[in-house]
């Protein structure tokens, strides 16, 4: 399949990367999402607002904006000055993306997946190497927002509780 040398150049690629630094503030009770939750989240689901704005790419006629920690917004861009919204790709813990003959690129926190996008603007989930990515328990909270105190094994850090 074409997706899986570029997955593995990727895995390669970036298998050290650190692209997070240091908040100040320091927080010390992590709210979490389960591993099974994250991976079991990836889906299809009707457009909505876009609250923040992450990266953008273009595939074909498809235009996709990411909402950092959320996922991927989905829209028909056959006609640049009125984009049409086809979706909301939910990808828990997503911040980077890149699309290859047809294959949307995409971490999820600590997970690498591969999806297929169909010209009708759904999405498949084709592979996932989990553990690919670095923990970053700090991730998901507001700049100066630090978490010292976590437990990796209850999952991915979503939040915070005061």
């Amino acid at each position: 399949m074409k997706y899986l040398p570029i997955l593995a150049l990727l895995a390669v690629m970036t298998a050290s990367c650190n692209r997070y630094d240091e908040p100040q503030e320091e927080k010390d009770h992590a709210m979490y999402m389960s591993y099974e939750t994250l991976r079991s989240s990836v889906a299809m689901e009707p457009a909505c607002p876009i609250g923040k704005r992450g990266k953008i790419s273009i595939y074909n006629s498809l235009l996709l904006i990411n909402e950092p920690n959320k996922g991927v917004h989905l829209f028909d861009n056959s006609n640049p000055a009125l984009p049409i919204p086809l979706g909301f790709l939910n990808v828990p813990g997503n911040v980077d993306m890149a699309v290859n003959h047809g294959i949307l690129y995409l971490d999820s926190f600590i997970d690498l997946i591969a999806v297929e996008l169909t010209a009708d603007g759904k999405a498949i989930v084709r592979k996932r190497i989990e553990n690919h990515f670095d923990y970053n328990a700090n991730q998901a909270l507001q700049d100066n927002e630090y978490l010292r105190n976590y437990d990796k094994s209850k999952g991915v850090v979503i939040g915070y509780a005061k």
